[in-house]
């Protein structure tokens, strides 16, 4: 009988929280990708994973991360937080008898 050739453990497949997480993207643009056929998965024991040698690959693919936008406020007055601002002065002050 012939001897089995062991071969050695290679990295385990990915789940798509775990290759999102490496690929500092969201989960749910891997899906997308995948369910538009740009992006290979297979299913291990009824679970889809990404092999990590396909990482780059799909870092290259990925659209880049949205930038932080800053609304315009010019003109407006943002008034301090409470903790900040000065006691009222006594014509601000309301007396209820």
């Amino acid at each position: 009988m012939a001897k089995r050739q062991q071969y050695p453990n290679p990295e385990p497949a990915l789940t798509f929280p775990e290759a999102a997480e490496r690929l500092g993207a969201p989960v749910s643009d891997l899906y997308r990708l995948w369910h538009e056929g740009r992006i290979r998965a297979v299913s291990v024991f009824g679970r889809w994973r990404i092999h990590p040698n396909d990482l780059e690959a799909i870092g290259r693919i990925l659209p880049p991360p949205a930038q932080p936008t800053t609304p315009c406020l010019e003109g407006v007055s943002i008034p301090p937080p409470v903790a900040d601002r000065p006691p009222p002065a006594e014509s601000d002050t309301i007396s209820i008898n």
